[in-house]
């Protein structure tokens, strides 16, 4: 474990951030490690830097690889895998929020619906969440579709050259 309390600071409000979403707290504490290591590490490395056993650090990076926030990736006369902050950066963890934006989506408009057992006033008001979340998702879309023209070329170029620490 780490004796800085910012790191931990940060490790501990990732493991926060994504226990809400449903990975386990270890594989906050590892997207943490991933986010602020300048580059590729070892599952080995990965797991002594978020204080796991390598057993927990391998089922929680391919958990966090599944959700786009670390990706693999093989460095020339290694064998071993070496995982890193996903060069999307941001998109996955946006990524997401989308889908629980249409879960909620999801629910308001079933329950919006003239069928439904909520009375009329309910189903109005729920008819303009939807339209708020409709709203919501094709903001996003656009937002993140103008970062993405923004950022062409530099992601790569960043993550590329970044350094394992």
């Amino acid at each position: 474990m780490t004796t800085d309390p910012l790191r931990e600071q940060l490790l501990q409000t990732c493991a926060r951030f994504l226990e809400a979403e449903g990975v386990p707290r270890l594989g906050g504490r590892m997207f943490g490690v991933a986010l602020i290591a300048g580059g590729a590490l070892s599952l080995d490395e990965l797991a002594a830097r978020a204080g796991a056993s390598k057993a927990s650090a391998s089922s929680n990076a391919r958990l966090l690889e599944r959700l786009g926030l670390i990706e693999k990736v093989s460095l020339a006369g290694e064998r071993k895998d070496h995982y890193r902050f996903a060069k999307e950066g941001v998109a996955a963890p946006l990524a997401v929020l989308r889908t629980r934006i249409d879960a909620l989506r999801e629910l308001y408009a079933l329950a919006s619906r003239p069928e439904s057992a909520a009375p009329p006033s309910v189903r109005n008001g729920l008819r303009l969440d939807l339209s708020f979340l409709d709203h919501l998702r094709e903001s996003q879309e656009d937002l993140t579709r103008q970062w993405q023209e923004r950022t062409r070329g530099f992601t790569d170029s960043f993550s590329a050259g970044r350094p394992a620490s």
